[in-house]
């Protein structure tokens, strides 16, 4: 038995926390940072559920006390940390940098070469710092923004990892709480299931439907995980 929580952008900058003095802070006062550990709380206290952070490799260099945590959670084996990129950029892109760019499917052959070698160089990159810093070799990619284009199929494939966008695998946390909460779906469904979130979710999402879904997995049922833990269910 299996849960897999997904965690998007770590560490990106979100723009909800672009203030004055922001990098200078260290990890125990730094936002992303402060999320990521609670996130993380949360997840650790139910067995059989897995946290899977997506990592941005440039971003989480610059906090060496997320990586430690990451590091720390990751040998003993309550973490599987993943490529998500370099930096949250659009991998859609012939150049690496643009922000919006035509569709891939009417490029030359040369366009999308010299598309797949950057996008090569960057994915590359992010996955052995991910194997030599974490000691665990990625296997997923989950592209910024969901990215799908053929030639980043074929980039996944050449660096043995498993691209994720949005057409498989893809179960948001709010949709998957509220088909629990409906009835239309049972604890049982969790089972291999993988669910998504961002660390920058606001907190009804972050913390109280992710610590609901990880008890409903934990205990069987909506009703057994709602006496069971009758305070995590108050709204």
């Amino acid at each position: 038995m299996l849960l897999k929580v997904r965690n998007d952008d770590v560490l990106v900058h979100s723009s909800a926390f672009f203030t004055p003095g922001l990098e200078n802070r260290p990890d125990e006062d730094y936002e992303p940072t402060k999320r990521l550990v609670q996130l993380h709380t949360i997840i650790a206290k139910y067995n059989n559920v897995m946290h899977v952070p997506a990592i941005l490799t440039d971003d989480i260099q610059k906090r060496p006390g997320a990586i430690d945590f990451v590091k720390q959670e990751t040998k003993l084996h309550r973490m599987q940390p993943e490529v998500h990129g370099k930096t949250h950029i659009n991998y859609n892109t012939r150049e690496r940098g643009i922000r919006r760019d035509s569709d891939p499917r009417t490029w030359t052959a040369e366009e999308t070469k010299a598309a797949k070698e950057w996008v090569t160089k960057d994915i590359r990159e992010a996955r052995d710092w991910i194997a030599t810093t974490f000691g665990r070799t990625p296997k997923y990619w989950y592209t910024p923004w969901g990215a799908e284009a053929l030639h980043l199929y074929e980039v996944a494939y050449d660096l043995n990892l498993t691209l994720v966008g949005t057409k498989v695998n893809y179960n948001p946390i709010r949709n998957v709480y509220t088909k629990l909460e409906n009835g239309q779906i049972s604890a049982d469904r969790l089972n291999g299931l993988e669910i998504f979130l961002h660390w920058w979710d606001r907190e009804w999402d972050r913390h109280n439907r992710l610590e609901r879904i990880c008890a409903i997995f934990e205990y069987g049922s909506w009703e057994n995980a709602k006496s069971t833990f009758p305070k995590i269910f108050r709204d």
